[in-house]
């Protein structure tokens, strides 16, 4: 499973800016959460995430591929 999730989802550039681009197989929603565990954004079938929106600081980014298998990452947006 480890190696699965590890390969599944590729996040870029991190620290972010403006935009969040997202590599993985299948994925069909993207959300992202600040600190406190609250939902700031949420896209469905989109590979690219425009962040400018967002404050700075540290979130946490869950993708969800169609099979319904979760990925959760850090990302920084600067």
């Amino acid at each position: 499973w480890l190696e699965m999730n590890k390969k599944a989802t590729a996040l870029y550039p991190n620290p972010m800016s403006d935009v969040l681009h997202i590599k993985g197989d299948n994925i069909v929603k993207v959300a992202i959460f600040n600190t406190f565990g609250q939902e700031v954004m949420a896209v469905e079938n989109r590979n690219e995430i425009d962040v400018t929106s967002l404050l700075n600081g540290l979130y946490f980014i869950k993708t969800t591929n169609s099979n319904g298998n979760a990925t959760i990452n850090k990302v920084v947006k600067k």
